[in-house]
């Protein structure tokens, strides 16, 4: 069997990455194979639940190498699979990991839209890009990733993110409840102030909807709930390592994302029998067969708000559309977790690799896309540049700067030119 350590910089917050690195600890560990985890902070707030040895990673980067290859020799690692956003691993790392003799795989956790549609993350394209090319492998969270990946040079193989499965056997879950549940980490490409603007669309017809929003910080987005006159509807719960006690108190999960790649939320929402209504988001493999979900189009608020008071009418349907929810990951396990992993160790031993001398039409179409974007961002950097500045500087978004402006000046001086007229 072989021996596999993680690598992810930290492990103190409660996002899906996290979720996923302690998971896999898990797995591997059932699955009898020999693992360690490498991280950059003394983990805390999961500490409990991991159960691998845990190596921490000095910030010198002369330690730091020694580190590497000692630890890599001693326990046997033959591959090392990274974790971070856009980041990590840092090219450094690879190299000591090489120097140690084993191989390095890269987990893509973002789904390939993303840095195209928020303009912030351009340069972290580039960079993952470089890192993919360095690493012996790619792994990605759906299919249609590993091509596009594939597509620009990198060696991509889909996997797929394991996630704590809920035995509801015994449950006396209550489907009456008018409570959702929101999970996220408060960005802007997961929407929560929609989320709010649904709930106090709904709110008009069931006055009692309570909406657990489980992620983000205490006093997170006080001036929108409080200009949206839902103080009651909304409860804010901080990154917690205890999020099933939340799943158990809803009857409905709201997604309001704008793109996802794997979406561990959806996984843990149908592992707890809660059917999901979400916007729709593309390439996520858990709801393309369409149980135990309700799609509608991207900000459709009315839409959404529409459909779930119509599930709180009608309980029998949401305990069956759970019911519906949880059959659809019979093939969402440990098992296959595993079997997706060992493919990529198998390939790598093998010395064979996804890549093919023949390119394709979708490589060519892919590559233009990239080619042409990156083309776009480089010629526009300077006004990222400057609106990021202006945010650092000023602790304020330049929409909303630019909000108060017209209101405050542009407006009053159009209507003034139109009084003269």
């Amino acid at each position: 069997m072989e021996s596999v350590a993680l690598y992810y910089p930290s492990l103190e917050h409660s996002g899906g990455i996290e979720r996923v690195v302690v998971e896999l600890c898990r797995i591997f560990e059932e699955k009898k194979y020999s693992c360690v985890l490498y991280t950059d902070v003394e983990p805390h707030f999961y500490r409990n639940r991991i159960n691998v040895e845990c190596i921490l990673l000095p910030s010198d980067i002369v330690k730091r190498q020694n580190t590497w290859i000692k630890t890599i020799q001693e326990h046997n690692v033959q591959f090392v699979i990274t974790n971070g956003g856009f980041g990590a691993p840092d090219l450094k790392d690879i190299k000591f990991i090489h120097d140690a003799g084993a191989k390095v795989i890269n987990t893509i956790h973002f789904s390939f839209p993303s840095p195209i549609l928020f303009n912030e993350a351009w340069e972290s394209y580039a960079n993952v890009l470089k890192i993919g090319k360095e690493c012996d492998a790619v792994a990605t969270v759906n299919k249609l990733d590993a091509i596009w990946w594939r597509a620009l040079g990198c060696n991509a193989f889909p996997v797929r993110n394991p996630f704590t499965y809920y035995d509801h056997s015994n449950s006396t879950k209550d489907y009456t409840s008018h409570t959702l549940i929101w999970v996220g980490r408060g960005a802007p490409q997961k929407k929560p102030v929609e989320a709010l603007e649904i709930v106090a669309e709904i709110a008009k017809q069931v006055p009692d909807v309570k909406l657990l929003m489980v992620g983000v910080e205490k006093g997170a987005f006080y001036k929108d709930i409080k200009k949206l006159d839902i103080e009651k509807n909304i409860e804010i719960i901080p990154p917690t390592n205890e999020i099933g006690k939340y799943y158990e108190r809803a009857s409905i999960h709201l997604l309001t994302s704008v793109t996802e790649s794997f979406c561990l939320v959806v996984a843990e929402a149908k592992s707890y029998r809660i059917p999901t209504v979400m916007y729709d988001v593309p390439f996520i493999e858990l709801v393309e067969d369409g149980k135990g979900v309700i799609i509608h189009e991207q900000s459709d608020i009315k839409g959404m708000a529409k459909s779930i008071i119509e599930l709180f009418h009608n309980p029998e349907r949401i305990k069956q559309m759970g019911e519906d929810a949880y059959e659809t990951l019979s093939d969402f396990n440990d098992d296959e977790v595993v079997a997706r992993w060992q493919m990529i160790f198998d390939n790598l031993q093998r010395g064979e690799s996804c890549q093919t001398d023949v390119i394709s039409a979708n490589d060519i179409i892919v590559r233009e896309i990239y080619s042409a974007w990156m083309n776009h961002c480089q010629q526009n950097v300077w006004k990222i540049e400057f609106f990021d500045n202006i945010e650092r500087a000023t602790g304020h978004s330049v929409k909303a700067m630019i909000d108060i402006f017209t209101n405050a000046i542009i407006n009053p001086l159009k209507n003034i030119k139109r009084k003269i007229r």
